[in-house]
């Protein structure tokens, strides 16, 4: 999955270090970046405790509860896009995701306004 979100960037200059980082090197990444854009995770909550600028992503979990707190974030629920399954009732082991329907010139817009202020 990694490899093909970066192709899809078409730029060379894209590097993964999916994988390859412990908990506290992945903190002083987020630390030391000017964006974070990511899904409902550990590296979000890192992010916002971190206080980097956020863009979460969030499907069909309990949102209001595990969004990330904080003024130096915005979320981006696909509920707002198409329906959505309940939270409780979501089968993780289905292939099914729900992120698609999250435009992504919303994406680019939200991170847009943290880069160019």
């Amino acid at each position: 999955m990694v490899r093909k979100i970066q192709d899809l960037t078409h730029n060379p200059q894209v590097i993964s270090v999916a994988g390859q980082l412990s908990l506290t090197q992945l903190a002083a990444m987020i630390d030391g970046a000017k964006l974070f854009i990511g899904v409902d995770s550990a590296p979000m909550h890192m992010a916002a405790a971190l206080n980097t600028p956020c863009v979460a992503l969030f499907g069909p979990t309990k949102m209001q509860h595990w969004r990330p707190w904080g003024n130096n974030n915005t979320t981006i629920w696909a509920g707002d896009y198409a329906p959505l399954p309940t939270p409780d009732s979501i089968d993780t082991k289905t292939k099914q995701r729900y992120l698609h329907a999250i435009p992504v010139s919303d994406v680019l817009d939200a991170a847009r306004s943290y880069l160019h202020g």
